[in-house]
Order: structure tokens, then C-alpha cells, then sequence
């Protein structure tokens, strides 16, 4: 498999299978993808804490920011600090 370097050959063979032939296991995803998607992936985690800290921050501190529209942008905030520390480092895996 000169062209591919994501198959990987086991010496393990399946119960019914009776020639012993090696099982191979397809990753789907390259080294390189791999290396630039975790890359993408820990850029948009620390923007995206980084960003929504600052707003959360900055409306908490200021008085005159506390209407109800920035305690609505505030819940947003909050909701994708979660969103971002649940489903960002799943990506990662």
C-alpha cells in the first residue's frame, strides 16, 4: 500500500475465517489532517474561552452594561463557553 500510509495490518484473524489472512483496519484521516485539524481545533478552543471570558468580564464589570439585552448576551456567552468546553475537545479525540 505504497500510496496510503493509513492502512494498518493485523496479525490477528476472525474466527470464521479459515486461510489466516491478515484483517486490515482503514483510518480515514492522513497524519497531516490529523496534525492540522487538532491545530484548528486548540486555535478555536482558546479564541473561543478567551473571547467569551472577556465579555462575560467586561459586562459583569461595568454597571452601566446591566440591561436586560446584555444579560441576554451574557446567557450566550455562558452557553457557548459550555457548548465550547464539551464539544470542542470531543473534536479533538
Amino acid at each position: 500500500m505504497s500510496w496510503n500510509d493509513s492502512f494498518e495490518v493485523s496479525n490477528e484473524t476472525s474466527a470464521n475465517n479459515e486461510t489466516e489472512e491478515p484483517i486490515y483496519y482503514f483510518e480515514p484521516f492522513g497524519v497531516r489532517y490529523r496534525i492540522v485539524a487538532t491545530v484548528a481545533y486548540s486555535i478555536i478552543f482558546l479564541l473561543g474561552i478567551t473571547g467569551n471570558s472577556i465579555v462575560i468580564f467586561t459586562i459583569y464589570v461595568s454597571n452601566s452594561l446591566h440591561t436586560s439585552a446584555y444579560a441576554y448576551l451574557t446567557s450566550l456567552a455562558c452557553a457557548d463557553l459550555l457548548v465550547i468546553c464539551t464539544v470542542v475537545p470531543e473534536g479533538l479525540v
